[in-house]
């Protein structure tokens, strides 16, 4: 994710079992520093069911202008019999 300078922003990911991601938690929220630059996140998900696909999608929410940018909803399918 890329602040582009933009002050008070923070960033945090929607996810759940919903494809389109109507119905979703929400992960913590993580503040990237502000610059120019590309940074990367990092999030932990518990609780999770073998053999269910979870969507997930970035969000990044810019305080000073109160706008909202969103990344791709991407998905993964945790494995059969395993709790993640």
């Amino acid at each position: 994710m890329n602040p582009e300078g933009s002050a008070n922003t923070n960033t945090y990911i929607k996810w759940g079992t919903d494809p389109n991601l109507v119905y979703f938690s929400t992960t913590s929220v993580q503040y990237p520093v502000t610059n120019f630059s590309s940074q990367s996140f990092t999030w932990s998900l518990s609780g999770l069911q073998s053999n269910t696909t979870y969507y997930f999608q970035m969000v990044l929410y810019n305080g000073s202008n109160g706008a909202y940018q969103y990344g791709a909803i991407l998905n993964f399918t945790t494995l059969v019999g395993h709790r993640q």
